[in-house]
C-alpha cells in the first residue's frame, strides 16, 4: 500500500511539498515504495492533502477490484 512514512526525521516547519508547493510538508512519501525505498533517498517532502488523496486514490483502486477477487475466490472454492 502507497503510505506516508514519518522517517527518520521530522521534517522542518517551511519545506515545500515535492507535489504540490505548498510550504507545510509533514511526512516523507514513497509513492510506491516502501521502506526500503525511504533509507535509500527515494521519499519526498508530501503535505497532508496530497498525502490523503494518494491514499485515497490508491484506496479506489484496490477497491475496485473486489467484485473481480471474490468471484477467483468463488471459482476456486468450487474447484474443491
Amino acid at each position: 500500500m502507497t503510505d506516508v512514512i514519518y522517517y527518520p526525521d521530522p521534517i522542518p516547519a517551511g519545506v515545500r511539498c515535492a507535489n504540490c508547493g505548498e510550504p507545510r510538508a509533514v511526512g516523507w512519501w514513497t509513492g510506491d515504495g516502501d521502506a526500503f525505498a525511504a533509507l535509500h533517498g527515494q521519499a519526498v517532502p508530501w503535505c497532508r492533502l496530497c498525502i490523503l488523496s494518494a491514499q485515497l486514490r490508491h484506496a479506489e483502486q484496490a477497491a475496485a477490484r473486489v467484485p473481480e477477487l471474490r468471484r477467483a475466490v468463488i471459482e476456486e472454492e468450487a474447484k474443491r
